[in-house]
């Protein structure tokens, strides 16, 4: 064992002392580093106790845990505050970007004095330069500037700072001139355009893009559904928008303009990516198709006093559009038949309608039956309505009011008559049937038509031959 052990405990003791004070600064933990070689350089002068020197290992291994801890409590910190400062400007940038407004407005610049500037590093309209990287401290006065990305030293008045700002990712450009003044705060303004565009619509005839369309109104909206105008295009079938920012926006139609086309309802797409540009649509409006149709067969041929019967098909609005007082009648040829029964079929639209019929005596159309559906087939019997002697049915008519395009019956309503036992062989007749609908003025007619002809069959008179035999 080494005989000067007293010495290290003294040594020992004197460390203990100093660091009661001691805090986490570089001095300190260079300190405790000095201490630890001293007391390291006394065991190895200290005769050979092993007792003693495990105590002084042990109080060695402390000093160096103490080290660490430091050294990793400040790293820890300065990790800490990086990345809060870090999430802080990921926090803005993005809140910037989603709003399309400015990014980043930070130039360093490096002049001749080999010190560094930061120029406007806190967004704002009004530049100031800073003579530090942390942007503490206002610059008081101007150096000499030599040429560099962002400095113009050559600028006749002063010093010329090309800066700029980020818009959705488009650099914006702007120079500015200042005058250098000793001793001063020289303060810059910065007022940036954002990138803006504007969209022309033009509206045409479907048909014949020669014929331009007016009075069409369309909503402009923006990439979240929020309407920003709308547009009416003028005599010459144009409507433009105002300026509108960088950014996705769509047409939607809302009014045509004239009853006699149709809506359309696409949705038309477009960005605004660059400045000053204009997006140019053209939209195209088929021109509505007033079109009803009816058709009609029946009985060929009959004897005097046969049964005639009718059916009918495509009793439609085959319009591009829907029809008001769409009506369907027939028209009995009343000098060979009289009307006895009808079916009224079923048809493809939920509807309510009437019927009426109309006679020899009657100048205006009579109710017949009223709330009848669309969805059932009914058996009118005519036959129980009550006439004069010498009164008899000439016309009936079915009343739909409204029907939208496309409507039709689904099963085909048949009508049923009686011919005259006074027919004559040849007597030929023709039973008429039309269709009808309107739209905003314009009427549209269909019109079917069935003969038929009378046939009187010889009659077979019976031969009788002559008898034979006894």
């Amino acid at each position: 064992m080494k005989t000067k052990i007293f010495l290290v405990l003294v040594a020992m003791v004197a460390v203990t002392v100093s660091g009661c004070g001691r805090n986490s600064s570089n001095d300190d933990i260079s300190s405790v580093k000095k201490q630890i070689t001293e007391l390291q350089q006394q065991v190895e002068n200290l005769p050979n106790d092993s007792a003693k020197i495990a105590e002084i290992d042990k109080k060695i291994d402390n000093l160096q845990n103490d080290e660490a801890e430091t050294e990793i409590a400040e790293l820890s910190q300065k990790n800490k505050e990086l990345t809060q400062k870090n999430d802080e400007l990921e926090s803005q940038l993005s809140a910037l970007q989603e709003s399309g407004g400015y990014e980043v407005f930070v130039d360093t610049l490096f002049p001749s004095d080999g010190k560094t500037y930061v120029i406007n590093p806190d967004y704002q309209d009004d530049v100031v330069i800073y003579s530090d990287t942390t942007c503490t401290a206002k610059l008081e006065k101007f150096p000499e500037f030599a040429s560099s990305k962002y400095i113009d030293s050559n600028a006749e008045n002063g010093l010329s700072i090309h800066c700029y700002r980020t818009i959705n990712n488009n650099i914006v450009y702007t120079t500015k001139t200042i005058e250098l003044k000793e001793n001063q705060i020289t303060n810059i303004k910065f007022v940036n355009e954002r990138i803006k565009g504007k969209v022309e619509i033009t509206k045409v005839d479907s048909k014949d893009e020669n014929k331009k369309l007016e009075g069409a109104k369309f909503g402009l909206y923006d990439e979240n559904n929020n309407l920003i105008e709308t547009l009416v295009t003028d005599k010459v079938g144009i409507a433009t928008s105002q300026d509108l920012y960088k950014g996705k926006y769509y047409l939607k139609e809302l009014e045509t303009g004239s009853n006699y086309y149709l809506l359309n309802e696409d949705t038309f797409e477009f960005e605004i990516a660059n400045n000053g540009e204009t997006i140019k649509k053209t939209i195209k409006n088929e021109p509505t198709d007033i079109t009803v149709d009816v058709d009609k067969t029946g009985t060929t041929e009959i004897k005097p006093g046969e049964d005639v019967n009718y059916e009918f098909s495509n009793v439609a609005n085959n319009s591009n559009v829907y029809l008001d007082n769409f009506k369907w009648y027939d028209y009995i040829p009343t000098d060979y038949i009289r009307l006895q029964k009808m079916t009224t079929g079923t048809w493809n639209q939920d509807l309510t309608y009437k019927v009426y019929y109309k006679t020899n005596k009657t100048d205006d159309y009579v109710l017949f039956k009223e709330n009848l559906s669309t969805n059932e087939n009914y058996d009118l019997d005519f036959t129980q309505i009550t006439l004069a002697d010498d009164e008899y049915i000439t016309e009936t008519m079915f009343d739909f009011g409204k029907v939208e395009k496309g409507f039709r019956e689904s099963t085909s309503p048949t009508m049923n008559c009686k011919s005259f036992d006074t027919l004559k062989e040849n007597d030929t007749f023709t039973n008429h049937t039309k269709s009808i609908g309107t739209y905003f003025g314009v009427t549209a007619e269909a019109n079917s038509k069935w003969t038929t002809i009378t046939h009187i069959p010889e009659e077979k008179h019976e031969i009788v031959l002559p008898r034979t035999g006894k």
